[in-house]
């Protein structure tokens, strides 16, 4: 899964279909247990999860690395 670039050096997004109403933050307790949304969200290395229509923006934490979050988030999709 590919991380794309926004305007923000803190926020990538990912394109991802889901159900969930655009325009919200999630919360791990929003999630489905071992979806996609909630392994991300349990990286210590991200900050939030916001939906937007079929793509997710993730925040990182501000020491993260965007190649180490890209490395977590495959190795979550590798998995699934």
């Amino acid at each position: 899964m590919e991380l794309i670039d926004t305007p923000n050096p803190n926020a990538k997004k990912i394109m991802i279909n889901h159900t969930y109403e655009p325009g919200v933050y999630l919360d791990i307790h929003d999630t489905k247990k071992n979806s996609i949304e909630s392994l991300i969200l349990n990286l210590s290395s991200v900050e939030s999860l916001f939906v937007g229509p079929n793509f997710f923006t993730i925040m990182k934490s501000g020491e993260s690395t965007w190649e180490q979050i890209s490395k977590e988030i495959n190795t979550i999709i590798d998995k699934i």
